[in-house]
């Protein structure tokens, strides 16, 4: 099922800030939210941070995994995720269309995925109420992928084969 006139937003700073990674990125992962935790706290002031931590490129890309859309389509729609088309995105007053990119929604979840020539290049979520739908579709992405899920704004990791690693992360905001 596709949503042609349903429009999704999300807020540029959001983009992958809760990505969905290959699992083989997860030694690098927990180095590098430490990283990122010690500089937050070294740099805090009363109003923000004093500096910017620029964070490295993840070691393996889910480009490199070769995931194609029409898989993430079929377990999407199997699960009754409807495929949104018009994805914009911006800041403040300003929004532009999001090129190549797509989201699958349900019960408050949006799982959001940019494309190259049909391969995955990104997948990332929002802050949202992850429901029982939510906690099984991102379950059979980790298991039929291998992948895992980075939080950089929390600095946490959520091994996505495990459903109840998965429910703990959802805990932690509902």
């Amino acid at each position: 099922m596709i949503f042609k006139s349903k429009k999704l937003y999300f807020y540029e700073d959001d983009y992958c800030q809760i990505e969905i990674l290959p699992k083989e990125n997860l030694s690098y992962l927990e180095e590098e939210n430490r990283k990122i935790t010690d500089f937050a706290n070294k740099n805090r002031v009363e109003f923000g941070y004093s500096e910017i931590y620029l964070r490295k490129d993840n070691q393996v890309t889910l480009s490199q995994k070769k995931i194609k859309m029409v898989d993430l389509d079929k377990l999407a729609l199997t699960l009754k995720f409807p495929k949104i088309e018009k994805i914009y995105t911006g800041y403040g007053s300003y929004k532009e269309r999001a090129i190549n990119t797509i989201a699958y929604t349900k019960d408050s979840l949006e799982i959001y995925c940019d494309f190259n020539k049909d391969i995955i290049q990104n997948i990332w979520i929002d802050y949202i109420n992850i429901e029982l739908s939510g906690i099984e579709i991102l379950n059979k992405m980790g298991k039929k992928w291998n992948l895992i899920l980075n939080d950089w704004k929390m600095s946490y990791i959520v091994d996505l084969s495990n459903i109840e690693d998965i429910k703990s992360y959802y805990k932690l905001f509902w």
